[in-house]
């Protein structure tokens, strides 16, 4: 009887676990929060750039969250400078922003457009993230979210 109890509590905690697990793996993701971000990049040409990402939700379909904004650029040295106009989505299921720069209007020096990948925080911060493209020096950044507006 003492035996059967103890197995009876060992398959029942197996069992607690296997499901909070299960429910941890299986939340969605946290959408990122619209309005501006904290940037810090650097490419492979070792510069580093700083600046602000400005994002506002354009749509929802299913685990898509849509986005539009710009990242304002400007390179360590001030000598390169400008907005990046992007539409990309975030996927609630995997936690990924997906950004694609469509348009670049430099203000100081030539500003490219690139394609952007990252892991969302719940909403507030991007880690691992990298951009590459045909106009662009491949790099890595993230971002914190700094305010509403």
């Amino acid at each position: 009887m003492r035996k059967s109890i103890v197995i009876l509590m060992v398959a029942v905690a197996f069992f607690a676990f296997t499901l909070a697990s299960f429910a941890q793996t299986s939340r969605p993701w946290t959408a990122p929060k619209t309005g501006v971000w904290t940037v810090t990049a650097k490419d492979e040409e070792g510069i580093k750039w700083s600046g602000r990402l400005h994002l506002s939700r354009q749509s929802t379909k299913g685990t898509k969250v849509g986005y539009r904004g710009y990242f304002y650029w400007i390179d360590a040295e001030r000598s390169t400078s400008g907005n990046e106009y992007l539409n990309g989505s975030f996927d609630r299921s995997s936690g990924k922003l997906r950004l694609h720069g469509y348009k670049a209007k430099s203000i100081r020096g030539e500003l490219g457009t690139g394609d952007y990948l990252a892991s969302g925080l719940r909403g507030r911060r991007f880690i691992r993230g990298s951009w590459s493209g045909e106009n662009a020096v491949p790099g890595t950044w993230s971002a914190v979210w700094k305010s509403s507006r």
